[in-house]
């Protein structure tokens, strides 16, 4: 963080390192929805303990995803079907009301948007930087062959070339988990993956224009059933995340510490 957020306000880069207080999930939303990105349709949130609707489109007749605006990891989320978790905005506000991570907290009541099918659940991980030339692509990461609902259950994670939009190597280096599987989705093409690698470029430079030390950002995005399409879930300060691409070669290293005036 210090590296490469000193010259642009290295307290709230720090600050946002341990908890989201400026660049929550509304701020994401807000970003994406300036940048004309897609995301989830917003139903309504619980708030205030008090669930409150927006919107043209009705909350019945619709699965919705449940997040915390300023949680983590999906800490506190909750994957609703309609006709069988609630029938209506009543029992909705029941489920909210025994929902105990959600007390005292702004919950996004959010469509829930199926993946394409040929993939399952996914999700797509683009890191950007910022840099004199403006925001870049760093890396690309793919995590799927998922046991949930969410890929945080992903079992698979891969590395892709943004140029020939295919997996090309098992992210092996992540963690523990991730270093002995099998890799068996090497050589599957992500047809429209340019695409999104734009929509989080477009993504970064608006970010920086509400907050310049926002110097290296993580989006998560997916596919949907609809072929072509993109959705942005969020964006996320990529503190935790960048360290693992600063060290993914030597050559990283070394041209990190380049860009920003270190060596």
């Amino acid at each position: 963080v210090f590296l490469m957020c000193s010259k642009s306000g290295i307290d709230l880069a720090v600050e946002h390192s341990l908890y989201d207080r400026l660049t929550d999930k509304d701020f994401w939303r807000g970003v994406m929805a300036d940048s004309k990105i897609r995301v989830p349709y917003e139903f309504g949130r619980w708030e205030s303990d008090k669930l409150t609707l927006k919107g043209s489109q009705s909350i019945t007749d619709n699965d919705i995803v449940a997040k915390i605006v300023d949680s983590y990891l999906g800490i506190g989320d909750r994957f609703l079907e309609y006709g069988k978790d609630f029938e209506s905005k009543e029992s909705l506000e029941k489920l909210a009301i025994e929902e105990t991570l959600w007390k005292g907290k702004t919950t996004l009541l959010l469509e829930w948007v199926r993946p394409l099918p040929k993939l399952g659940v996914h999700s797509v991980d683009i890191v950007t930087v910022d840099t004199p030339e403006g925001p870049k692509v760093v890396s690309c990461l793919y995590w799927g062959e998922c046991t949930g609902v969410s890929s945080h259950s992903a079992q698979g994670g891969y590395i892709v070339d943004v140029e020939t939009e295919a997996l090309v190597s098992p992210a092996r280096f992540y963690s523990p988990f991730f270093s002995k599987q099998q890799g068996k989705l090497v050589g599957l093409k992500l047809p429209g993956l340019k695409k999104a690698i734009a929509m989080a470029l477009k993504g970064h430079a608006e970010a920086l224009k509400k907050n310049k030390w926002l110097k290296m950002i993580g989006w998560d995005a997916m596919f949907t059933k609809r072929e072509g399409e993109v959705v942005f879930f969020e964006g996320n300060f990529a503190a935790s995340r960048i360290h693992r691409r600063i060290t993914f070669a030597p050559s990283n290293a070394y041209n990190f510490l380049k860009m920003y005036g270190y060596i």
